[in-house]
């Protein structure tokens, strides 16, 4: 959670999930861990608005077969509560590739302060 907030400062708003996604895959149940974390981030008023979300990485492969496109498993509704949409297979989100890594435009919920 941690790393989250501090990406939140450094990257100006951006919840940097591809970030923290390993670790987060490695816990005994992710559904209820990315749910605890995006809840409790979405609930502090003081913390930086989330302007843009980075939750799909190019996966460069072995060189030979060509990149792919891996995106963060959030559990059913975390999507829609950040404010992300869904696309058709194939096609990319809006959003701005940086260093192999989509950040996309969101607007979650404001906390209630």
């Amino acid at each position: 959670m941690a790393t989250l907030i501090r990406e939140l400062y450094n990257r100006e708003g951006d919840l940097h999930l591809t970030y923290v996604a390993p670790v987060i895959a490695g816990l005994p149940n992710p559904d209820a861990a990315w749910r605890a974390v995006i809840t409790f981030i979405l609930s502090q008023p003081a913390l930086p608005r989330i302007r843009t979300v980075t939750d799909r990485i190019l996966d460069p492969g072995d060189g030979e077969v060509g990149a792919t496109v891996l995106v963060v498993d959030l559990p059913t509704g975390l999507r829609a509560t950040l404010g992300l949409s869904d696309v058709p297979p194939g096609q990319d989100p809006p959003g701005i590739w940086r260093l192999g890594e989509l950040m996309r435009p969101v607007r979650p919920p404001r906390p209630v302060r």
